[in-house]
């Protein structure tokens, strides 16, 4: 089960979390690690056309317009807290896969002007573009990269929505023993910071599995679709998730909105692996760090954790490092929160190495501060348990939600 949670939950965890826009000037960049990603042209690769490149000239024209220029590509500065050789960059994290082949394409979305985003800035504290690339290493060992990006803005079903993709590899060298590959996408409402659609796809060895979660916020329902191809084995799963609860992309966007410092303690309520897990927060101390990025800053020393039914899993020397100016960026993680095999989790180090903040033309929005909702509600096996509202319960008798649990097999896919 840990397993499961990390997968789902941590990666993305350690890949966003506490991510902020560091507002530099329209259309530049902060400088980054190019033995690591040389390769951060946001022009996506030649191949075949994904659904997004296929659309109409006249229904891409409003992003396509802010497209980014050349002073949007970052610069080359060395990089010596990398522990990285030239040589690596053959094993480079491929950016350009973030902004092709998308999981979501929902019928009836449409680009969002970059007009309309201007004259009504978002809760969603980030702008189109914005990219961070993180470096993963175990016992001093490259084993791979991952990395987040804002890919586009859309109108959808009344609202207007951020979609924001995630996508985790191994290194070439790693793939060898092991490949995983994780791509993680999410379509958030960047007026209410909801998320609607979360979908994913990854590949571990031979096991590959798909996933399509909606959360229907008119019933505070939550629909999961999930399948194991390399099983045959499809699942079908409703349930009430509770009064409110995040979804682990648009949290760690949410926590760019909190003043995180060394008195800070939060608890938030989130989804992952078919349950409502409590995701906590607790700063601990500041220090110097110096980061490949940004070079000597101050930070806040963070310690996360993951609990289920109120018992904390795992131990208490996983730690985060996190910007202490406003808005906080997370800088480097030790340790990888969930797990209690301290050998196999120590070794694990996080590493930011490349920022890209916007594309030109872009604002970053202005920040507005976040008061996070205390913690109110138990929950018996994952599942949250509240009484609803009369309101809520009319609706859900009227869309005919309710808990459901259904398992069914096919072929196995090769």
């Amino acid at each position: 089960m840990r397993r499961s949670v990390l997968r789902a939950f941590c990666c993305y965890v350690a890949a966003c979390l506490l991510l902020g826009a560091d507002v530099s000037a329209p259309g530049t960049a902060v400088q980054i690690a190019p033995q690591l990603v040389p390769n951060l042209a946001p022009n996506s690769a030649p191949g075949a056309a994904s659904k997004a490149e296929t659309r109409s000239a006249a229904e891409t024209a409003p992003q396509a317009a802010a497209d980014p220029t050349p002073a949007d590509t970052p610069k080359s500065v060395p990089n010596p807290a990398a522990g990285s050789s030239p040589e690596s960059a053959a094993a480079a994290f491929p950016v350009q896969e973030l902004l092709r082949n998308y999981l979501i394409d929902e019928p009836g979305a449409t680009p969002l002007a970059i007009e309309e985003f201007t004259a009504k800035p978002p809760v969603f504290p980030a702008p189109l573009g914005e990219r961070l690339v993180y470096a993963v290493n175990y016992l001093g060992v490259p084993i791979g990269h991952f990395a987040i990006e804002v890919v586009r803005f859309l109108t959808w079903q009344g609202r207007r929505v951020v979609h924001v993709v995630g996508l985790a590899k191994t290194t070439d060298v790693s793939s060898q023993l092991y490949p995983i590959y994780d791509r993680s996408e999410a379509w958030i409402d960047i007026d209410e910071m909801q998320t609607l659609l979360m979908r994913s796809h990854t590949k571990h060895g031979r096991k590959e599995k798909m996933s399509d979660v909606r959360f229907d916020w008119d019933t505070h329902y939550l629909h999961l679709l999930y399948e194991e191809r390399h099983k045959g084995k499809i699942r079908e799963l409703s349930f009430d998730f509770g009064p409110y609860v995040h979804e682990a992309i648009e949290l760690l966007y949410q926590l760019r909105r909190v003043e995180i410092d060394p008195g800070f303690y939060g608890r938030f309520p989130i989804y992952a692996s078919r349950k409502i897990y409590e995701f906590q927060l607790q700063g601990l101390e500041t220090e110097t760090l110096a980061s490949p990025v940004f070079g000597d800053v101050i930070a806040v020393v963070v310690e996360p954790a993951i609990a289920l039914d109120g018992k904390r899993m795992g131990d208490a020397r996983d730690r985060f490092w996190v910007r202490a100016s406003d808005p906080a960026l997370l800088l480097r993680i030790k340790g990888w929160p969930g797990e209690a095999q301290g050998f196999l989790t120590s070794g694990v180090e996080v590493e930011l190495i490349a920022y890209v903040p916007q594309r030109a033309g872009w604002m970053t929005p202005p920040l507005r501060h976040w008061q996070p909702k205390l913690w109110d509600f138990a929950s018996i096996r994952g599942m949250p348990q509240w009484e609803p509202p009369d309101d809520l319960r009319a609706a859900r008798k009227q869309a005919g939600a309710k808990y459901r649990n259904v398992k069914r097999y096919v072929e196995p896919r090769p």
